[in-house]
C-alpha cells in the first residue's frame, strides 16, 4: 500500500510540473535608461495619433456625445 501511494504521490507531482509555466508569469519592467533623471518625460506631440483605434470606436463616439451634451447643457 506504501509503494501504491509513493507512486501515486510521484505521478501528481510529476503531471502537476508540466502545467506549470516556465517562467514567472509577472516579472518587473526594466529600468529606463536614463535611471538617474527621476522626472516624467511626457510627449505632448499628437498630431499622428489615430484617437480611434488607440480608444476604440465606440468610447469615441461616447465621448463625442458626452461633450456634445455638456456643449448643449451650457447653451
Amino acid at each position: 500500500m506504501k509503494g501504491f501511494t509513493a507512486f501515486t504521490v510521484l505521478a501528481l507531482a510529476s503531471s502537476a510540473v508540466a502545467f506549470a509555466p516556465s517562467a514567472p508569469a509577472f516579472t518587473r519592467v526594466a529600468t529606463p535608461l536614463n535611471a538617474e533623471a527621476k522626472e516624467l518625460v511626457l510627449d505632448t506631440k499628437f498630431e499622428d495619433v489615430n484617437v480611434v483605434k488607440l480608444l476604440g470606436l465606440k468610447r469615441v463616439k461616447k465621448i463625442a456625445r458626452k461633450n456634445k451634451r455638456k456643449k448643449n447643457k451650457e447653451e
